[in-house]
């Protein structure tokens, strides 16, 4: 009887340890961010949210803060431009605390639009429900999407 060689088994359990321990596909990640100053004060929403629904033809980014939310939407056929609040091609709302402000004027450019990632910025002049105004300028937004 022939005796096998204690090398060969050993060899073999590496080499089977490392085709197996192979790293695992890593996805990308995309940078995700909204900003912009509200009446004077820097608002930095992290983690933002956007959702694009093809058959509503309407894109709503949503960020968070410490009890605030904004929330700035594209409606209309999505694409590269400039989007007016006056005609209704977007709106923002903006709540701080129990206080919502809705936008009265403005606008919100997408300048890049991928399968993957909306960018753009935004700017509004608004007035909450007891009519004190507001002002949101230097917004800006990069955040991936999903689409519906």
């Amino acid at each position: 009887m022939k005796r096998v060689k204690p090398a060969l088994p050993l060899a073999l359990f590496f080499i089977l340890l490392i085709v197996s321990c192979r790293k695992a596909a890593v996805m990308p990640t995309y940078p995700s961010n909204m900003s912009f100053v509200f009446n004077g004060s820097p608002v930095n929403a992290k983690n933002p949210v956007a959702v694009y629904d093809s058959s509503k033809t309407a894109l709503q980014l949503m960020g968070q803060t410490t009890g605030n939310v904004i929330e700035v939407v594209v409606n209309g056929k999505m694409g590269l431009g400039t989007f007016d609040i006056l005609t209704g091609q977007a709106s923002i709302n903006y709540r701080v605390g129990s206080d919502v402000y809705t936008a009265t004027s403005g606008t919100v450019t997408v300048t890049s639009f991928t399968n993957i990632q909306v960018t753009g910025s935004f700017a509004f002049a608004a007035a909450d429900t007891a009519m004190i105004a507001g002002s949101g300028t230097n917004g800006t937004f990069t955040t991936p999407y999903t689409a519906q």
